[in-house]
């Protein structure tokens, strides 16, 4: 992600003289979204106003940036429209760029960050956002027992483990410079941090106002306080949330002045609201329908698909026979056509996935060693095992989460794998169960699935294959001694053009050993209303509403 273009600085005279210190050795600063991608249009009166009614799948459980749920799109939306981070991501690139910090500084090493704050931005409760709030909300959320789900994301900052454990009463390596500086150290150097405080687990919150409320805060409209470009105005649980426009945003002012959000967990049902005009935009497509939708001339150009960054596998079980053997796990990946599994069972939302990293990071060169269908390949890998045509090899079982989609799709891998003469027997369980079968080893194959945290390579290589993260996010237990060296030197390496040719280096190894059955990675389908305008999913799919406008024909 690129951060490195000078800023221009306007601060006192003593922040000059700290800086000027600070220069033997930090280096290095933020980098402004490119002019030649500019996210938002110039404002245009005609474009200004008006109510935007968006569908909400669910009712988000909590608004809290320390307990919400990542994974539940309703929520993950609902966050990036309230809060705002120290940098936030360019609304197509995904690339890094300021946010509430105007600008930063980077050691050599890597190791330390230094964030200046723009001064003057303020809460929807009007108390200013200083470097003093995010240490209080930082450590709010490594607080000793808390075990907020969200807390792994700064646990490589020194002292964060420390206070997790109860073992100090702040973070060492989270420091307050000035009233608008804020210093971060790292336990080791990290390419994708900056990456990482775009997620909203690292928003700040008002202290004093999650304190009082304790674990109700994020539940209510009163105990949400954000910065973001909307506020919340009424909360009616399952039934609607509403938000209006902040008058006061640091950042670009939306056009919209208020949005609906109708909680409509039916998808069939939002479809048939948006076709009524009571939506202007809905989250998915039905199961089914998008074949109905892409053959309805009033409602295909309604469509809005984007890369979404999420992928569809299977993980071996590599301690035990027959997925020890490489060669076997390589069989079985030329052995499946992803692209009639895409086409045919999941309505053509994705892309054929050979490898780990999914499809949407520009700056990212993919390693060219994926995996594509090849059934005359998977035999002679088979043959060269000494098991031709399967021979030898007893059944092996695959688990999945119990659902519709996930049946078909391996009743589908199935039948792929019957052509090489693996036998799969299919065992279908709650994802509870999934979870600890895979973690006891207890079957062979098992369907897993991965949504980005925060758009960086790092997030799909290292949090899953890195040894250290064993009973982490690397839940096969799988280890490589080079794939290692490699994830590190890619996260020391500051150089973003060398730091991404080390995590292609790094797949290109993890492609060869095959520890996976790779199918696809996700596209959002999504539906919008036929007088909406400027609407787009970014690759966490969630609408940069913002940019988003009505015309004034319709309202």
């Amino acid at each position: 992600m690129g951060l490195m273009n000078s800023m221009r600085i306007k601060r006192a005279v003593i922040m000059i003289i700290i800086s000027a210190i600070l220069t033997v050795f930090l280096g290095g600063c933020g980098k402004k979204e490119p002019e030649q991608t500019q996210a938002y249009p110039p404002r245009v009166a005609e474009r200004e106003g008006g109510i935007f009614r968006f569908q909400l799948a669910n009712d988000p459980s909590s608004l809290d940036p320390a307990r919400f749920d990542f994974q539940d799109s309703s929520s993950r939306q609902l966050m990036y429209l309230l809060y705002d981070g120290l940098v936030d991501f360019h609304s197509q690139t995904m690339e890094v760029i300021p946010s509430l910090s105007s600008n930063w500084q980077i050691s050599e090493d890597g190791k330390t960050y230094r964030f200046y704050l723009q001064e003057g931005i303020k809460f929807h409760n009007g108390k200013e956002v200083t470097a003093e709030v995010f240490k209080e909300s930082w450590e709010r959320l490594l607080s000793p027992g808390k075990k907020y789900a969200n807390s792994f994301l700064l646990q490589g900052i020194v002292g964060a483990k420390d206070l997790q454990a109860g073992k100090a009463e702040e973070a060492k390596g989270i420091k307050v410079i000035a009233p608008y500086t804020l210093q971060v150290e790292l336990e080791e150097p990290n390419s994708a941090f900056l990456s990482i405080l775009g997620h909203p687990a690292t928003f700040p919150v008002d202290l004093s106002v999650a304190e009082k409320a304790g674990d109700k805060y994020g539940s209510d409209k009163a105990l949400v306080v954000g910065t973001g470009p909307f506020r919340i105005v009424e909360w009616q649980r399952n039934k609607q949330l509403t938000l209006e426009q902040n008058p006061g945003y640091f950042g670009h002012i939306s056009y919209i002045e208020r949005l609906e959000m109708p909680i409509v967990k039916d998808s069939e049902e939002a479809l048939i609201m948006l076709e009524a005009g009571k939506l202007h935009f809905i989250q998915e497509i039905p199961a089914g329908k998008m074949s109905y939708v892409d053959n309805n001339p009033e409602l295909a150009d309604l469509i809005v698909k984007e890369p979404f960054l999420a992928t569809y596998y299977y993980a071996f079980n590599l301690t035990e026979p027959p997925f020890d053997n490489v060669k076997i796990r390589q069989a079985l990946n030329y052995a499946i056509n992803r692209e009639l599994i895409i086409e045919y069972l999941w309505e053509g939302l994705g892309e054929p996935l050979g490898g780990i990293v999914p499809v949407g990071f520009n700056q990212y060169g993919y390693p060219k060693n994926g995996y594509t269908y090849n059934l005359a390949v998977a035999k002679k890998l088979l043959e060269d095992t000494g098991h031709p045509l399967g021979f030898g090899i007893p059944d092996v079982v695959l688990t999945y989460n119990s659902s519709a989609g996930h049946r078909a799709i391996a009743r589908a891998v199935q039948q792929q794998l019957a052509q090489i003469g693996i036998k799969a027997i299919l065992e279908e369980v709650s994802w509870e169960e999934l979870l600890t079968k895979m973690q006891q080893g207890d079957g062979n194959i098992f369907r897993m699935g991965w949504i980005a945290d925060y758009p960086h390579v790092d997030n799909f290589l290292y949090n899953s294959f890195y040894s250290g993260a064993i009973n982490k996010g690397n839940i096969m237990n799988y280890t490589n001694n080079l794939v290692d060296d490699l994830l590190k030197q890619a996260r020391a390496e500051r150089d973003i053009a060398k730091s991404m040719e080390l995590y292609s280096l790094a797949e290109s190894y993890l492609i060869a050993d095959a520890p996976m059955l790779w199918l696809f990675s996700y596209q959002k389908g999504a539906m919008q209303g036929d007088y909406v305008r400027g609407l787009k999913l970014n690759a966490l799919g969630v609408v940069p509403l913002e940019q988003v406008w009505i015309e004034k024909t319709s309202w």
